[in-house]
């Protein structure tokens, strides 16, 4: 193709993208926007061809997904998704129709069935949205493996992939070195000026400490990616002598490591260096036992001198301890949380729904396990971390073979040393639930299954199966592009309802709830939230005219929003709370049917968070008000037993109002 040709075709590509994708974003209609992209995507493969594409869009999704949060912006995931599904659709039409040929690797099975234990464990859920929504986040994880390893597999390849990565890494380090010296400091002079009291305590704290986190949120997640893509830099520095020049990569990532000032970090990095070094040094390089021992000991022994006395500024033995006895508080909850949910486990991403139920008195609130090993046994059962210990054998045993017998060792080296990395760090930390991280790991086990040539199978079936076949394709295709983008439009409605009731239009505000449930109809928050606003004009219309139709009205409503919130997650106290209240408002202290619905919330409430002594309290409250006084003192008792639970530092001032209203109150009965 000449010159003139080249830039004639990318003249013409650019005008018929930007004609179809403006069409599709103007009509505000997924159908219109999936079908302009579906044209766009056609016109791309008779230009250029299908390789080329499914290779550019798998250097896409790996270039961008460290770059955007997952957890800030959740919409990245959703067009991640959507890029990986449009890219294995094109891919398997293309092995049907052209190729013929599906490439399997020792992995795959494995995968496949840990991804079937994630489906099975999302079907019994007990908040099925959420584990939903991690569902999709693996299966295209998985699906990114999959299209890897059937077109990754020429060395080119494989470098084009790699220094994808590298650029993308660098990026990161470079933003996480702007924001330790600049950026964290600019963005506490913009929070002093205009902090009102909106930002979560999580969020002021991370502030106010000098760690790094770049684009991964939390620190530890930041050093928890860095270390896996540490040793594949290290690989690419020391396979050839002409890119002696990109070790400042290495040391670019060696130094944000340090700067956040992780000691899961730390610790995953120094062990999976060590192994590094050893393999290098003793299988590659092959020195003698002594200097390979002298060579691993030097730096194990510094680290430690350094570590044991304190030396290492926020890295110290009593942080250490300290930051393990923190999860050890949260470990002693899992026992018995397993026992609830032995086979299949609770649901995929939802230990943060059920911890609070177990958690100790002493122990602090949390989201995750900060161990992937004992959070995918909740969340999956017996059957998931069989099926994950599956991966994990067959990694360890296919692994050590293609670094004896591999022709590229140091690759092979890189990235298995990058998943052992990922693998300590697992120990006390939940990377895996982090999608640019788990996007990472899936790369990497996708270059180590290809160091051994992909075993053929022949896919030759007959005309009418393959249309047949190509309409299913394309249906799901289709059905899934709509599916993943529905929670993306239930949330954008659902934060554009916040601004409408922070201006006073609640109308507006109630409007875009009811199409955020529209979105996303087993949402429990959503309906929460309309709840929630259905209680403000319940007080609005109460305070003008005392109880009348229209308060009874907003009352009901407000009741019926709750009832669906504990119907689609019946996990969550403040849900019961709300529900009792409004119970015994509704019931005026005289009708008794209410009163015990009110009361049996309130139990419930109890039962989902007993290590919290506001819903004892609440509880004790209640029967103290419809003349249960003997029920009221156990309440109010067990409430000042727990007394000792552990807080937030914001929270701690209002328990000891709480706990000095109690004993008021004891004083009544």
């Amino acid at each position: 193709m000449t010159k003139t040709n080249v830039h004639d075709t990318a003249l013409k590509t650019f005008i018929v993208a930007g004609i179809a994708l403006t069409a599709g974003i103007l009509s505000k209609n997924s159908f219109v926007f999936i079908a302009a992209g579906i044209a766009v995507l056609a016109y791309l493969v008779k230009v250029y061809g299908i390789k080329p594409l499914i290779i550019g869009a798998v250097l896409l999704v790996i270039f961008f997904r460290p770059l955007i949060s997952g957890l800030t912006y959740p919409w990245s995931n959703t067009y991640i998704q959507s890029t990986v599904l449009i890219v294995t659709a094109v891919w398997v039409l293309w092995i049907l129709w052209k190729k013929h040929i599906f490439y399997k690797t020792c992995f795959d099975i494995p995968i496949l069935a840990f991804f079937l234990c994630l489906v099975i464990s999302t079907l019994q859920s007990v908040n099925p949205v959420l584990s939903l929504n991690y569902t999709y986040q693996f299966m295209c994880c998985i699906l990114l493996y999959f299209i890897i390893t059937n077109n990754f597999k020429t060395r080119e390849a494989k470098n084009i992939l790699i220094f994808t990565l590298l650029t993308s890494t660098v990026i990161v380090c470079l933003y996480g070195i702007y924001q330790y010296y600049w950026g964290l400091d600019r963005a506490r002079m913009v929070v002093n000026l205009y902090h009102s009291g909106e930002y979560p305590p999580e969020f002021m704290s991370r502030l106010g400490a000098r760690q790094a986190f770049a684009t991964f949120v939390y620190p530890p997640a930041l050093a928890g990616f860095l270390v896996m893509v540490l040793p594949i830099s290290l690989s690419v520095c020391l396979a050839d002598k002409a890119r002696k020049l990109l070790f400042f990569i290495p040391a670019l990532i060696l130094f944000n490591i340090a700067i956040t000032f992780s000691k899961a970090g730390w610790l995953s990095c120094l062990l999976s260096m060590l192994i590094f070094l050893s393999v290098w040094l003793g299988y590659v390089k092959k020195i003698r036992k002594r200097l390979l021992i002298t060579c691993l000991a030097v730096p194990f022994v510094i680290f430690m001198f350094f570590f044991v006395t304190n030396s290492i500024p926020r890295i110290t033995l009593t942080g250490f301890l300290s930051s393990f006895s923190v999860r050890l508080g949260y470990w002693k909850a899992i026992p018995s949380m397993i026992g609830d949910h032995l086979v299949f486990g609770s649901g995929i991403g939802t230990f943060g729904v059920i911890y609070p139920g177990y958690r100790l008195t002493l122990a602090r609130e949390t989201q995750m396990a900060h161990n992937v090993y004992l959070q995918i046994l909740v969340e999956t059962g017996i059957t998931g971390f069989i099926v994950f210990s599956w991966i994990l054998v067959s990694f360890f045993k296919n692994g050590s073979r293609f670094l004896l017998n591999g022709s590229q060792k140091l690759l092979t080296l890189g990235c298995f040393t990058g998943i052992i990395a990922f693998l300590i760090q697992s120990f006390v930390d939940f990377g895996f639930y982090i999608p640019g991280i788990a996007a990472t790991l899936f790369v990497l086990m996708a270059l180590l299954a290809v160091q051994e040539e992909p075993l053929p199978v022949h896919i030759s079936p007959g005309k009418g199966v393959k249309i047949i076949l190509t309409a299913v394709i394309l249906f799901l295709t289709i059905y899934m592009l709509w599916i993943v983008r529905r929670p993306l439009l239930g949330e954008r409605c659902f934060m554009r309802s916040f601004n409408y009731a922070k201006k006073g239009k609640v109308n507006k505000s109630i409007s875009l709830l009811k199409k955020a449930i529209e979105y996303c109809p087993q949402h429990a928050n959503y309906y929460f939230q309309l709840g929630l606003v259905y209680e403000s004009r319940l007080a609005s219309a109460a305070n003008k005219k005392g109880k009348n139709s229209e308060s009874y009205m907003w009352l009901d409503k407000a009741i019926s929003c709750y009832e669906e919130a504990i119907r689609y997650n019946p996990h969550m106290a403040v849900y019961h709370s709300k529900l009792a209240w409004l119970y015994w408002s509704k019931s005026s202290g005289k009708n008794e049917n209410l009163i015990g619905k009110a009361i049996n919330e309130l139990l419930n409430a109890a039962a989902c968070y007993p290590a919290l002594p506001k819903y004892h309290m609440q509880l004790g409250r209640l029967y103290h008000l419809a003349g249960r006084h003997e029920n009221a003192k156990k309440a109010y008792m067990l409430a000042l037993k727990q007394k000792d639970a552990i807080y937030r530092g914001s929270r701690k001032e209002k328990l000891n109002r709480d706990l000095e209203q109690i004993k008021i109150w004891m004083k009544e009965l």
